[in-house]
């Protein structure tokens, strides 16, 4: 990524890290504010709940005693009719009994209501006729062991058409008289409207469940297995629990509070990375922009555009790194002037020193046979016409030497420019090859599809004749020697190579970096000048492509040449991975 784009990232990075941090300290506070109240909440709802269960079981215990006196009709009046009439009811007394019940029962608010005899028979039961007569022994030890104080029981009651059991607050007293007695046991339902006020309270969840978990009494709001709950336990006779009041603490408020929060908060998140986007966006337009300035600047410099001026628009950091930038390429340029002085004074130098050298060593020998032929010629000797012979030819051929050497020399330094058409390398190779058939093996390995390159054709023709020439020296006479020609594409086709392969003695490293220096030569014996690889190397240069030697897969040298692809002519050549490192 680029640092525009990273710069931008940042800008978006640095706005959403503190909203989201404000964010979650917010949730953090309403939330914990939220459960203060909660547990608030719990306390009261706690309290208020113990209130309504002390005082409902105080008044189910304080009617059932006012029945269970002597002074009362309904019980005292009973207790006195049994020892009269020695355990039993006379008609009359019971009608009067089922007449009072009910009404009594209704007055007291009660909606559980047995009597009993001595012997634990039902006398009366108006809220559950069936039960008259029949033995309640589990309702006279209820009322035995109590001992007048409330417990919690299930019992029957007529619903409509049907018998129902409920839960219900029972409470019994004993009114005793010699051997006889009658007990009273009085019952409140406990059903939603017992817990009517801890109901009301704000966020309140109630029900009650028997042992198992099934529901007595259902909760007017909806029930949450997930919110936090707490519970009263309902207990019956020998502290058996008959069933539980469980109660949560629901806070409405909070899922909508914290939902309305999170919304702010990503609202406001995402308001603040679109406006720091942008932000980031235009300042690193901005700061880039000058940074854009000084790349192409730096690729300038690696194309050698020494006179490109990189504009300045700031007078920061990076307004100082871009003078100092066209600082250092007007000294770049002003030094490559001066280089490229002294390296033609030099070249010249050396070039005049190697071609002086060059011409002494033909005229050695010609003055040599000169002084010769002289002597011969005042001693008179009798071999003079032989000497003459020996002589003269030697003054020719060094003379015909020094003709070569000059001829190469004047070539050289007057190469003219070229004129460059589009060429198809291949065809090129091929026209060239085709002087040799026949005369020299020659293995080709040409490569499909090569793209054209913008070439000067006699001069490339001159470079490949040169080249196949050199590897034709290198085999001399040898029965296998063997030359090789080779095409490839380069650089992902924007590049031709081609390989000169011999399979000759090769070329020592100490040798390949001086191949292409003017009048280096390998091949003194053979009358070479050294200037043909230095012309091949100048023909390759005018071309803006890369020569150079290696060794070769046939086991002697390779020349290797690559040309740029038509388009790719004012472009930096790069190396394949399968191209030796060319000399430019």
């Amino acid at each position: 990524m680029k640092l525009r784009g990273r710069f931008t990232l940042w800008f978006g990075f640095a706005a959403l890290i503190p909203i989201a941090a404000a964010a979650l300290v917010t949730r953090s506070i309403v939330s914990g504010a939220l459960r203060d109240d909660a547990a608030r909440g719990r306390a009261v709802s706690t309290k208020e709940m113990r209130r309504v269960l002390a005082v409902l079981e105080g008044d189910v215990e304080s009617r059932v005693a006012g029945l269970a006196t002597r002074e009362s009709g309904y019980a005292g009046g009973t207790l006195l009719e049994l020892q009269i009439h020695e355990g039993t009811l006379q008609s009359d007394s019971r009608k009067l009994l089922s007449d009072s019940g009910g009404p009594l029962m209704r007055q007291l608010s009660l909606d559980i209501l047995y009597l009993l005899d001595h012997r634990d028979r039902v006398l009366d039961a108006p809220h559950y006729v069936p039960a008259l007569g029949e033995r309640a022994e589990a309702l006279g030890a209820a009322a035995r062991e109590s001992e007048g104080q409330a417990y919690y029981a299930m019992e029957n009651i007529l619903e409509g058409q049907g018998i129902k059991k409920v839960l219900v607050l029972e409470a019994a007293r004993i009114l005793r008289d010699d051997d006889f007695a009658v007990s009273v046991i009085g019952a409140r339902r406990v059903d939603a409207s017992v817990f009517e006020s801890v109901r009301s309270l704000e966020g309140v969840r109630l029900r009650v469940v028997d042992p198992r978990g099934r529901e007595i009494v259902s909760s007017e709001g909806e029930w949450s297995e997930k919110s936090e709950r707490f519970s009263f336990p309902l207990m019956g006779r020998q502290g058996k629990e008959i069933a539980r009041v469980e109660m949560s603490i629901v806070n409405e408020a909070l899922p909508a509070v914290l939902e309305k929060v999170t919304l702010y908060s990503a609202a406001l998140a995402l308001a603040a990375l679109l406006i720091s986007l942008l932000l980031g966006f235009w300042v690193a337009k901005r700061m880039t922009r000058d940074l854009d300035f000084l790349v192409a600047g730096a690729h300038a410099v690696s194309r050698g555009e020494l006179e490109h001026q990189v504009q300045t628009r700031s007078n920061d950091e990076v307004g100082e790194v871009a003078e100092a930038l066209n600082t250092m390429m007007v000294e770049l340029a002003d030094s490559k002037e001066r280089l490229m002085m002294a390296e033609r004074v030099a070249a010249w130098q050396e070039i005049a020193r190697r071609l002086a050298h060059e011409i002494k060593n033909p005229l050695t020998p010609i003055q040599m046979s000169m002084e010769t032929l002289r002597k011969t010629y005042k001693k008179k000797h009798p071999s003079f016409d032989e000497v003459f012979e020996e002589a003269t030819a030697t003054v020719l051929e060094e003379a015909g030497r020094l003709k070569r050497i000059v001829a190469e020399f004047s070539e050289f330094a007057r190469m003219p420019k070229p004129k460059k058409t589009p060429l198809n390398v291949a065809d090129l190779i091929t026209a060239q090859l085709a002087l040799y058939a026949g005369s020299t093996n020659i293995e080709k390995h040409f490569a499909a599809s090569l793209p054209l390159v913008d070439g000067d054709k006699d001069t490339l023709s001159q470079l490949l004749l040169n080249l196949i020439e050199n590897a034709r020296d290198a085999i001399g006479d040898s029965e296998d020697g063997t030359v090789g020609v080779t095409t490839e594409v380069t650089r992902e086709g924007k590049g031709v190579a081609i390989h000169i392969d011999d399979n000759g003695t090769g070329v020592s490293a100490e040798a390949r970096d001086k191949l292409f220096t003017p009048y280096y030569t390998t091949k003194h014996a053979h009358g070479g000048t050294g200037l043909g690889l230095a012309i091949a190397h100048r023909i390759v240069s005018d071309h803006h492509g890369k020569i150079g030697v290696s060794q070769s897969p046939l086991g002697g040298a390779r020349f290797s040449v690559e040309l740029p692809a038509i388009g790719e002519e004012n472009r930096p050549a790069g190396m394949s991975s399968s191209m030796p490192r060319f000399r430019s």
